[in-house]
């Protein structure tokens, strides 16, 4: 795959504190995922793997406040799921269909270690599974 051409950018977040932020990719067939957090929100592109471009950054659904260190998975239906936490805690795990649409799968825990970050998968039925 080709470089995303640098002129073409995500998000800006300036600040002067350290923001102790990350961010999550996954593959697809078609594209690679991509999750970060700027201000307190989990946004998600999709770099099309033929034409090279980003999508319109989406921001997670919801009130985006202290939310960081988001994790993804794809499952073979196309779905993908996002973990949106939010700092020690293991926050809301939603589900997105082959379109980016959110759909009705969700779930919340809580429990995350401090300083740990989750990772995510999908298990051989399509489920996803979050470890931390």
């Amino acid at each position: 795959m080709a470089p995303v051409a640098p002129s073409e950018v995500a998000g800006n977040w300036v600040i002067a504190t350290c923001p102790m932020s990350s961010e999550a990719f996954a593959d697809t067939p078609e594209a690679v995922l991509a999750a970060w957090e700027t201000n307190g929100q989990v946004f998600f592109t999709r770099v099309d793997k033929q034409k090279h471009r980003l999508s319109n950054p989406i921001a997670a659904p919801g009130s985006g406040a202290g939310r960081k260190h988001p994790a993804l998975a794809v499952n073979g239906k196309g779905e993908n799921a996002a973990r949106l936490g939010r700092g020690d805690r293991l926050g809301a795990r939603r589900v997105f269909d082959d379109r980016g649409k959110p759909t009705k799968s969700r779930g919340k825990a809580d429990g995350i270690p401090v300083w740990s970050f989750p990772a995510a998968y999908a298990d051989a039925d399509g489920s996803f599974v979050i470890v931390y």
